[in-house]
């Protein structure tokens, strides 16, 4: 059974100019993550930190925001968000390249996925070593050891 479904006016429903057939996204209350996480890496690169992830099916998926760990702060390292896939059953693969990663740091990264709502899910946190072309901890090994 599905739970309540909420509608959300979208094109010309939502602006208003009384053509408004088939504009709606609709969503049901399920509390569950927007995307189901396959696959999250890191690796240090000569032009930065490139970070791939794939998802296996998305569920109202607006985007996702990428973030770095340092120390006691964490930043936000992308400058726009990355356009997910809306809700599909299908896998898609993202990437997005860090090129400004602090020098000689190990370094911890994690991905926010946001829906239609604006609700975020947060992955777990992977760690990249200093050596390039070296990782330390993926999604992979993680979703292994539980």
């Amino acid at each position: 059974m599905v739970g309540p479904v909420t509608f959300y006016a979208a094109g010309n429903a939502a602006n208003g100019n009384e053509n408004n057939q088939g504009d709606f996204i609709y969503t049901n209350t399920d509390t569950s993550l927007a995307v189901e996480l396959s696959a999250f890496t890191a690796t240090r690169t000569a032009d930065g930190v490139l970070l791939r992830w794939r998802t296996e099916s998305e569920t109202a998926n607006l985007g996702f925001d990428v973030y770095r760990i340092e120390g006691e702060r964490v930043v936000k390292v992308n400058p726009q968000r990355i356009r997910g896939h809306g809700t599909t059953g299908e896998p898609h693969d993202y990437q997005f390249l860090d090129p400004n990663p602090p020098e000689n740091v190990v370094l911890k990264y994690f991905i926010e996925d946001i829906d239609f709502t604006g609700k975020r899910g947060r992955s777990p946190i992977i760690i990249v070593g200093i050596d390039k072309g070296k990782r330390l901890l993926t999604w992979g090994k993680i979703k292994a050891q539980r």
